[in-house]
């Protein structure tokens, strides 16, 4: 169960899924390139084979938005994000957008269209 979000910052343009695995496990996104063996762009079953290592709970449907909406996910995700040309991940947990690229954000998020999400049980 996650109590506490402790902000990572990504280390390259490529670790966004590792600093948020870091941010739910309070462990070093080099400690999660070497747990997982894997320093490159996440994708959602990267993702969620992530999560499952680690032990992390979510519901078990993913899913996808179609539509315009900003609040389709509960108080604690992990947003997908359309940015520009490439996709990033968010963490989202009581009102507060954890960024891995910018930092904390307690706006609504507007880096780009968030087009998925998976919510996170704890």
């Amino acid at each position: 169960m996650v109590e506490e979000i402790r902000y990572v910052k990504q280390q390259g343009p490529f670790t966004y899924g590792q600093a948020c695995i870091a941010m739910l496990t309070n462990q070093t996104t080099e400690q999660v390139i070497y747990d997982l063996n894997f320093d490159g762009p996440y994708t959602k079953s990267r993702l969620k084979y992530a999560l499952d290592k680690y032990g992390i709970k979510y519901k078990p449907r993913r899913k996808r938005i179609f539509r315009d909406t900003r609040k389709d996910y509960s108080s604690f995700a992990i947003l997908i994000v359309r940015c520009n040309n490439y996709n990033h991940m968010v963490i989202y947990k009581d009102g507060k957008y954890y960024d891995p690229e910018v930092g904390i954000l307690s706006k609504e998020y507007s880096r780009g269209k968030i087009i998925d999400y998976i919510d996170i049980i704890g």
